[in-house]
């Protein structure tokens, strides 16, 4: 009888270590997914934001060096071709290291249709051996302007990317959202320029995992904190807003403003069936 109640015993603890073990695999794909979703997401937003500004100013300031000029580096060249309505941003093939410490190198293409800022006007971005921080963008980008309600300008962004990480895994990621300007549009400055984001995505994780998300409330990006200083620290991170996660049968929660949006920090809280817990995005 002894020997039976251990065995049960063992069988018990085998079956608890086990359990435990899925739940950090589980855990741990969480991770993966949020991470990398969070990557595209980013370099997504970081390209609209560096298309604005190069069709606008002809220069980046946003994304500048620490010179007086504020823009990135001499070597960035913006080359307009009125021909064939396309605008190049090439960071040239070394790399140029950006005010928010993002390393890009390669080129970003665009290409006008009915001009940028007009109500309905199409604009494309392809990438011709565009880095980031060591991670390759393939794939295309599509935006449509929807134009101006209320003060606020809007447009709708089709992306359907390919990111090669550094260790070579791929993440594919493809995304219908609209993106808002709610703060800055018909200013001079940059610095006060923040948007909404809303929408959906599929795709999948460089593990492997397939998955699809929807975003429950909007996702808060503001360029800088310090409007009256044309060298503030830019946030290149989202501060706030909630997306939600489908994984096979799983469904996850990724609060990126759990900690409030008065600080710039890269973290956001996982939510699994009210099982919590932070991650470095």
């Amino acid at each position: 009888m002894q020997k039976i109640i251990l065995s049960l015993v063992a069988i018990m603890l085998l079956g608890s270590c086990k359990k435990a073990a899925e739940i950090r695999e589980e855990i741990e794909k969480d991770k993966i997914m949020s991470s990398d979703n969070h990557l595209a997401e980013d370099n997504a937003d970081d390209i609209s934001v560096m298309s604005d500004e190069a069709y606008s100013n002809g220069e980046l300031r946003s994304r500048g060096g620490s010179g007086g000029s504020g823009i990135m580096g001499d070597t960035v060249k913006i080359i307009r071709n009125n021909a064939d309505s396309t605008l190049t941003i090439d960071f040239g093939s070394t790399g140029i290291i950006g005010k928010n410490g993002k390393v890009r190198k390669g080129k970003v293409i665009i290409k006008f249709t009915g001009g940028y800022w007009k109500t309905g006007a199409v604009i494309s971005q392809t990438f011709d051996n565009y880095f980031v921080n060591g991670h390759k963008v393939e794939g295309s980008r599509s935006i449509t302007n929807k134009g101006v309600v209320n003060g606020i300008p809007s447009w709708e962004i089709q992306s359907n990317l390919i990111i090669t990480k550094t260790g070579g895994s791929k993440i594919t990621w493809n995304s219908t959202r609209t993106r808002s300007m709610t703060k800055g549009y018909g200013t001079a400055s940059w610095t006060d320029d923040e948007y909404n984001i809303t929408g959906s995505a599929s795709g999948m994780s460089s593990n492997g995992d397939s998955y699809s998300l929807v975003i429950n409330n909007p996702l808060f990006i503001k360029l800088s904190f310090s409007q009256s200083n044309f060298n503030a620290d830019l946030c290149k991170y989202i501060l706030d807003g909630k997306i939600t996660y489908t994984r096979g049968s799983r469904s996850i929660s990724l609060n990126y403003g759990y900690g409030g949006t008065a600080s710039c920090d890269n973290q956001g809280e996982l939510d699994y069936n009210g099982t919590k817990y932070i991650i470095n995005l």
